[in-house]
């Protein structure tokens, strides 16, 4: 059961971020960014309370939990990567070098586990703040989640 679970959580991934990559932009206005980030976190949120009623009626819920907070780390990160490298691609000054999708989710990743190398850095205004609300999500929607997640799978065990 658990190679099933990581093989899913594998795949849930996976299909995240081939879904990253390969859609396109297509606009040039970054308020649509904006709204797209929005709408991400809408979903992880939404996502996240429908996924409790999942985990309730699971058979194994802690695997369950692994297989939704892989998905809704996932997201986020592709999310915010995503704003990034739209955010560099229409404004060059926007962080230290200029981001390829690659280098905006590896600055996804490193800000949200605190690594933050210095390598790459926000420069501009704008940029600085989708950074501090990728912080900002990381500790609160993150958090939540997995702290709701969990707490519904000791519930279905305590059930049994």
């Amino acid at each position: 059961m658990i190679a099933k679970t990581a093989l899913v959580c594998t795949a849930l991934v996976a299909l995240v971020v081939a879904l990253y990559y390969f859609v396109p932009w297509d606009s040039s206005e970054f308020a649509e960014i904006v709204i797209r980030l929005g709408i991400s976190l809408v979903i992880v949120v939404v996502g996240t309370v429908i996924s409790i009623q999942y985990i309730l009626r699971a058979q194994y819920p802690m695997l369950r939990v692994f297989e939704v907070l892989a998905v809704v780390v996932a997201v986020v990160l592709a999310s915010f990567a995503s704003a990034y490298a739209y955010l560099s691609h229409v404004d060059e000054a926007a962080f230290s070098e200029v981001l390829s999708r690659t280098d905006a989710l590896y600055f996804s990743v490193t800000t949200a586990t605190t690594v933050g190398f210095g390598d790459i850095s926000a420069s501009t205004e704008t940029a600085r703040i989708i950074v501090m609300l990728q912080m900002i999500t990381n500790v609160v929607v993150l958090g939540v989640a997995a702290r709701s997640l969990l707490y519904a799978a000791r519930k279905r065990v305590d059930r049994r």
